[in-house]
């Protein structure tokens, strides 16, 4: 996705995007992208399942794998 369109008087920028999903099973999944050279995680899950709190561990083991893995811990 290009971050400008248009130009001149006519030109805006794209300064972030978000991804909105609804889950409907009992999985929490996530959903990754890169905008703007910086990689985002996004978590969709369903609260007659989980817990915001529980979703938030769940988030924060896969941010803590992929530093581990990509050796920036």
């Amino acid at each position: 996705m290009s971050r400008s369109h248009g130009g001149g008087d006519r030109k805006i920028t794209v300064l972030d995007v978000f991804v909105n999903v609804y889950i409907l099973s009992a999985q929490i999944q996530p959903y990754l992208w890169t905008y703007n050279n910086r990689l985002t995680i996004h978590l969709g899950y369903n609260e007659a399942y989980y817990t915001q709190v529980e979703a938030r561990k769940y988030g924060e083991l896969i941010q803590s794998i992929l530093l581990r893995e990509l050796g920036v811990e």
